[in-house]
């Protein structure tokens, strides 16, 4: 518990990054759900599953703005991150990317799904994306829940490894699709084509349930 309060202390209430982030997120999801409620209402069940889709479109999302904006076109906005990964100041996307980012999925989501449909799955991206940042932080400090550990092996592959691959934080499923698997990974490859469902942390839970169950096995055959 003392880890959990510490790091909270130290990244949010200190940071003023994550202040703003979660401040940005929490304003832009709830104005995007009252605009879509107002304007092209929805029944629950369609709202739902147009959240839920949103939500795990910020796989996608994260691998294009991670590989080709903050490794490609603005690799200045990320450099910091990489120099000093565990500073608070650093660890949150830039302010304009963050904007441009959700501006372009408020115009290509309705384009695609339809106003109703497209501004809830924005907000579905919106709350992944605050999630993200949020175990992303987790991730970069070292005593991290248990349950993260093969999400930061992961990621610090990417950092210290090869910073070309590894681009997916939430999920593999893009680094093996697009030929980005970082070398030395924890997370078997064949879990990826087993399951190749884009849920945000799927794939790491997965496997380290089955590295879990095969440790107990290979106890219970000693």
């Amino acid at each position: 518990m003392e880890v959990k309060r510490s790091w909270w202390r130290r990244n949010v209430a200190r940071s003023p990054s994550t202040r703003g982030m979660l401040l940005h997120n929490a304003t832009t999801t709830l104005a995007v759900l009252a605009v879509q409620a107002w304007l092209a209402p929805l029944a629950w069940r369609a709202a739902l599953l147009a959240f839920a889709v949103g939500a795990c479109s910020w796989v996608l999302v994260e691998y294009l703005v991670h590989r080709w904006v903050f490794h490609g076109l603005a690799p200045k906005a990320h450099a910091k991150h990489h120099q000093a990964p565990g500073d608070p100041l650093y660890l949150h996307g830039p302010t304009h990317v963050v904007l441009g980012t959700w501006l372009s999925a408020l115009a290509v989501y309705p384009a695609i799904a339809g106003v109703g449909p497209g501004l809830v799955a924005v907000a579905g991206l919106n709350v992944t994306y605050a999630l993200f940042e949020l175990i992303h932080a987790v991730a970069h400090y070292p005593s991290c829940p248990h349950g993260l550990r093969l999400a930061r092996q992961w990621h610090l592959l990417h950092h210290h490894a090869d910073p070309a691959t590894g681009h997916g934080f939430v999920s593999p499923v893009f680094d093996a699709v697009l030929g980005t698997w970082p070398p030395g990974s924890d997370v078997p490859r064949w879990l990826v084509w087993v399951l190749p469902l884009p849920v945000p942390l799927l794939h790491f839970a997965v496997a380290e349930a089955w590295r879990g169950l095969s440790r107990r096995r290979g106890l219970e055959g000693v």
